[in-house]
């Protein structure tokens, strides 16, 4: 119901959403409030530090904000503590609000196919 009413509330936008695979999650709450589903996020890596895997990647990257070549950077200064992790893909939402015109307009933009529903248990 609050992501129903809060949609409801935008002006004329398109609104993106993704579902977490690694937690296990399919988009249950988007499939209810109707959004469309667009497949799987690109695959991905972050920057990782042995010892700080708990922090996301742009946590330790911003340690070297405004370094020319960062991932140098942070290789020069972790070393072999420095690596690259696989990120999971996540389901991919989308929901128009506006008017029927605007709706029309930029379900025609999505770059993305629009896809059935993932169900939980599903390989993709």
């Amino acid at each position: 119901m609050l992501v129903g009413r809060s949609l409801k509330m935008l002006p004329d936008c398109i609104v993106i959403s993704f579902a977490d695979t690694a937690q296990g999650h399919v988009g249950t709450v988007y499939q209810a409030c109707n959004f469309t589903y667009h497949g799987l996020s690109a695959k991905r890596t972050d920057w990782k530090v042995r010892g700080k895997e708990h922090l996301h990647g742009q946590t330790i990257a911003d340690e070297f904000r405004g370094v020319e070549n960062r991932a140098q950077a942070m290789r020069d200064k972790y070393g072999d503590d420095f690596f690259l992790a696989p990120r999971p893909r996540k389901h991919r939402y989308v929901f128009v609000v506006g008017s029927r015109a605007y709706k029309k307009q930029a379900r025609e933009s999505i770059l993305y196919n629009q896809e059935n529903y993932p169900k939980p248990g599903d390989e993709r």
